[in-house]
């Protein structure tokens, strides 16, 4: 079955400012059917059409569809900065909060979760993606071959583990590509960091292409159908790189290499995102005269080309950000506190937003997760 576009296209690309919006909506809503198409019985064969009705209703809500004719302009659509975040961190898990933030407003509220069910799993270093609807953490540093579930507001560990280690944040990085997980560069056994495992549900990894750089403590996203990996270290010497590659799954020619970031000495630690038509790089460190430098620039990677756009206020502080994330034009990054930054034009300023019951947040790598409505409560 085939969806016609004269049902959810409402106005041509020339009239509809949100045009890439919508298209981050559309994967969006692709992944949410390939998540319900996996749970259909085989005997029940109605299934997979209703899980195509869900599809197109999806996307019938996406900004510059017949839902959003005028794009974000009156859309509910959470990738219009609407809706809540779920944001959670190992260095809160004594404490079992996490924290819900509503976009619209700016306020957050104080959620509760366990972080450790059973006690023999961590957060720390682990691989945070939300595939086919649900939230996975892979691997880690304390359970590199282990991955979990959050389940009512617990983090509940899988039977089964990974083919391949793989240690995220300082050493790994990892996307959801191709209705796939990629992890790559964060197996602490391999010789070099420049290895990829694909896994999908029932498989344990696939080996996939090696780049042509080393990535260790790098960052990796999806972008234009494609992953994208920014920077990073070699793991025995001679330092550090700003290399940019990209892959497409299947393809035989394995990883291309772009435009390297500007940062001579290399870019590594820092977080990326993405609005559909820009990567945007956060934070992050570099070598200045040898010893770490924090990087307090936020910089646009747009047609094969960067350029720096604005400041993280709290790098001057002493903030080391690792943390980033995008919800349409609007992303979040920090570490004593959020900053929130609508990344339109060529001097993107941030509004700070703090938590209700900490002065310094201490986020390192947090995950960000969507819902409706704040949950956890």
């Amino acid at each position: 079955m085939k969806l016609s576009l004269s049902i959810l296209l409402a106005s041509s690309s020339a009239q509809c400012p949100d045009e890439s919006l919508g298209d981050l909506c559309f994967e969006s809503c692709a992944d949410t059917k390939e998540g319900c198409v996996y749970k259909c019985d085989d005997a029940d064969y109605t299934c997979e059409t209703r899980c195509l009705a869900i599809e197109t209703e999806c996307r019938i809500a996406c900004p510059c569809s017949s839902g959003c004719p005028s794009g974000c302009s009156g859309c509910s659509s959470e990738f219009c900065g609407n809706g809540n975040l779920l944001i959670m961190d190992d260095n809160w898990k004594e404490r079992r909060v996490g924290y819900n933030l509503n976009m619209a407003t700016n306020s957050i509220q104080v959620a509760n979760v366990n972080y450790e069910h059973p006690v023999d799993f961590s957060m720390e270093d682990t691989c945070t993606v939300v595939f086919h609807g649900k939230t996975h953490f892979f691997g880690g540093f304390r359970n590199p071959r282990r991955f979990a579930t959050l389940q009512n507001c617990r983090v509940v560990p899988n039977s089964y583990g990974l083919r391949y280690p793989h240690i995220d944040g300082i050493y790994g990085s990892c996307a959801v590509h191709a209705n796939a997980v990629f992890m790559c560069f964060g197996n602490e056994s391999a010789p070099l960091a420049n290895r990829c495992q694909m896994w999908r549900e029932g498989q344990e990894g696939i080996d996939e292409p090696t780049t042509a750089n080393e990535h260790d403590w790098a960052a990796m996203i999806s972008f234009n159908k494609k992953l994208l990996v920014v920077g990073g270290c070699s793991k025995n010497g001679p330092g550090c790189n700003g290399a940019v590659e990209t892959y497409q799954a299947g393809d035989y020619d394995g990883w291309t290499s772009l435009t390297a970031h500007p940062a001579t000495a290399g870019i590594f630690g820092h977080g990326l995102t993405t609005d559909g038509e820009s990567v945007f790089l956060f934070g992050g460190m570099t070598k200045s005269l040898g010893a770490d430098s924090y990087n307090q620039s936020i910089w646009r990677f747009r047609n094969n080309t960067w350029s720096e756009i604005g400041t993280l206020q709290q790098v001057s502080s002493g903030a080391v950000v690792s943390t980033a994330f995008q919800m349409g034009r609007f992303a979040f990054s920090g570490e004593i506190y959020l900053e929130r930054f609508n990344l339109v034009g060529d001097n993107v300023q941030s509004t700070r937003i703090n938590a209700p019951d900490i002065d310094d947040m201490e986020m390192y790598y947090s995950s960000f997760l969507y819902t409706d409505e704040p949950i956890c409560l």
